[in-house]
């Protein structure tokens, strides 16, 4: 399978997006369009990258602020360390899959895998969210929502699994 192929300043059609990026808009991509020229670039997977670098941020801004800004209770501390660990694992884990996708794989395949990495976005976000809510607001009825974001990361590494298999059979 070839590479998208750069005309006019944009990078070739997208499998999972009718979406196209235009490279001479940004200077950021303008500057480096020789870097990522062979990457085929669609809104969903950026927007998949930027959310899971968000979801970084929110881990480093909200330990912070647990460690030198809240004075909590002790199983409120594990319950941060918990929700900080999920968060920041699965920040990693989501751009690593937004990041792939750019890779160009086959078409049904990329667009499982971003679906994939959205999922690892919202199961976090539900996760680490409701735990942080609870904590900093002292609103403890929003763990409610805790289980609902594990069960939905379980979900999530199901379908890596099902990446997986569909990648080595496309191979």
């Amino acid at each position: 399978m070839g590479h998208p192929q750069k005309k006019d300043g944009v990078v070739g059609s997208c499998p999972s997006s009718p979406t196209r990026i235009h490279l001479n808009k940004c200077i950021f991509f303008s500057y480096w369009h020789k870097l990522i020229t062979p990457i085929c670039l669609c809104y969903t997977d950026l927007m998949l990258i930027i959310l899971s670098a968000c979801l970084g941020f929110a881990s480093v801004a909200l330990g912070a602020y647990a460690d030198h800004g809240l004075t909590l209770a002790l199983h409120e501390q594990t319950m941060m360390a918990t929700a900080l660990r999920y968060n920041q694992l699965y920040a990693i884990v989501s751009t690593s899959i937004g990041l792939y996708a750019t890779l160009a794989p086959p078409s049904s395949i990329r667009t499982h895998l971003t679906y994939t990495g959205y999922l690892f976005v919202l199961s976090t976000g539900l996760f680490s969210g409701s735990i942080y809510t609870a904590v900093i607001a002292n609103a403890p009825q929003w763990t409610a929502l805790t289980p609902v974001g594990g069960i939905l990361i379980m979900l999530a590494w199901i379908s890596v699994v099902v990446v997986g298999i569909r990648v080595a059979r496309a191979h």
